[in-house]
């Protein structure tokens, strides 16, 4: 029981670190929000690279990972519980 609670713990702080990576890349790194001398507001984009692009796929595939860590440390759990 505890080596599944274990995987569902690393799963989902997996998942939570790699949305909150997605999260800093896209909205803080590749687009900036700049307000200018007159009051305005200023989306300067930036154009992603081939590392930007290896990055965000490496996070989506981490999320996807933990996730279904999590999913599937949660059915067993679930299911030894249920069926004792």
């Amino acid at each position: 029981m505890a080596k599944e609670v274990k995987y569902i713990i690393i799963g989902f702080l997996t998942t939570l670190i790699a949305l909150s990576g997605l999260y800093i890349l896209l909205n803080e790194y590749l687009y900036k929000d700049v307000t200018l001398a007159d009051g305005t507001n200023v989306s300067l984009g930036r154009t992603p690279d081939i590392i930007d692009t290896i990055i965000f796929f490496f996070l989506i595939a981490l999320c996807l990972i933990g996730f279904i860590l999590f999913i599937i440390s949660l059915i067993k759990v679930i299911r030894k519980n249920t069926f004792q």
